[in-house]
């Protein structure tokens, strides 16, 4: 008799991805643990104040909401450039068949062209007064490179 399987850690995929993003931003230098957990506890706060269970399934979407919060307040990202990406998923999303993959179209080159930034080398201590610094343009790849 095989033992029962354990309970799935993610329910979706994006919860997945968001976890694994997290940790990979924190082990590149991006942030401290410390001001992750920081940054979660408050956005969990927050959620709670508004009237939200406890271990809801609304975690990974608190979740969602600290990273973003986190990588903006780090220079990863900037407000209205997160805001125009996150328009394109949603714009995406609604346009998809059911039962298709979501994929985002040909994403306006101005978002491509920017620069993109990336954390210290890993081992290094994180610099909290400075923001990640970019990569030169020969060094990064647009969409289908």
């Amino acid at each position: 008799m095989n033992p029962p399987e354990p309970p799935a850690v993610f329910e979706e995929p994006w919860q997945a991805q968001a976890f694994a993003l997290t940790v990979h931003l924190h082990q590149t230098g991006a942030f401290s643990w410390a001001e992750w957990t920081t940054t979660l506890g408050e956005v969990i706060a927050t959620g709670a104040a508004r009237g939200e269970a406890a271990g809801s399934s609304r975690y990974y979407h608190h979740w969602l909401d600290a990273l973003e919060a986190l990588v903006a307040r780090r220079g990863l990202t900037d407000p209205d450039s997160l805001a125009r990406v996150k328009a394109d998923w949603a714009r995406a999303y609604q346009e998809t068949a059911h039962g298709q993959s979501v994929e985002l179209g040909a994403a306006p080159s101005s978002f491509y062209d920017r620069p993109i930034l990336t954390p210290p080398r890993p081992g290094l201590p994180v610099d909290q007064s400075r923001p990640c610094e970019p990569l030169s343009s020969s060094s990064r790849a647009g969409p289908g490179a």
